[in-house]
C-alpha cells in the first residue's frame, strides 16, 4: 500500500522539504540564542575592569625598586585560580584613584602563586612570610620586613584606609 504524499510546485514531497526547513529554523534561533549569551557574557566581562596597578613581578625586584626610591613595597599573593583575587583584580585594582594611589606611596609586587613548584621563588616567599594562600597583602620595607598584612578580599575602601595607615 503506498501512502500518498502532498506535492508541492516543484513536484516533490511537502513533508520532506517541511522536516529540512523545520531544521533550519530551529539551528538558526540555537545560534542566534548563542550569540546573544556570548554578548551579554562579553558585556559583563567588559564592564568589570582589568586591572591597572603596575605590579612589579618578584621581591628581588621590589626590593631593588624599595631601596632606590624609599617607597615600601605592597607585596599581592595571588593566583590565576584564586576567584577572590581575580575579584579583587577587575574591581579594585581596576579603579585609577586605586592605582595612583598605590603607585604614589608603594612599589606594587605580584608574587604569582599560579604554579606552586617547590623551591620557586614564589614558594620560598610564600613559606618565608608564612603566607597562608591569596590574596594576602604584605606591605615590607625593602630589606622584605614585613610592616603590616591583610588576608582575604577588600573593598576598595578598606584598602585604601588600611594603605593610608601603613604609610
Amino acid at each position: 500500500m503506498k501512502v500518498i504524499q502532498p506535492l508541492d510546485d516543484e513536484g516533490k514531497p511537502r513533508g520532506r522539504r517541511s522536516v529540512w526547513m523545520r531544521v533550519g529554523m530551529w539551528t538558526l534561533v540555537i545560534v542566534g540564542l548563542l550569540g546573544v549569551s556570548w554578548l551579554v557574557d562579553f558585556g559583563r566581562q567588559a564592564a568589570a575592569g582589568q586591572d591597572i596597578v603596575p605590579w612589579e613581578e618578584g621581591l628581588a625586584r621590589g626590593s631593588e625598586l624599595s631601596r632606590e626610591t624609599g617607597k615600601p613595597m605592597l607585596v599581592n599573593f595571588t593566583a590565576d585560580w584564586c576567584g577572590p583575587c581575580q575579584q579583587m583584580s577587575s574591581t579594585v585594582f581596576s579603579q585609577q584613584h586605586v592605582a595612583d594611589a598605590i603607585s604614589e606611596h608603594f612599589i606594587p609586587v605580584k608574587v604569582d602563586m599560579t604554579v606552586q613548584r617547590p623551591g620557586s621563588p614564589a614558594m620560598q616567599a610564600v613559606e618565608m612570610y608564612g603566607v597562608p594562600g591569596p590574596p594576602t597583602y604584605i606591605v615590607m620595607d625593602a630589606e622584605g620586613q614585613p610592616i603590616s598584612g591583610r588576608l582575604g578580599m577588600q573593598s576598595e575602601e578598606a584598602l585604601l584606609s588600611w594603605l593610608e595607615n601603613v604609610r
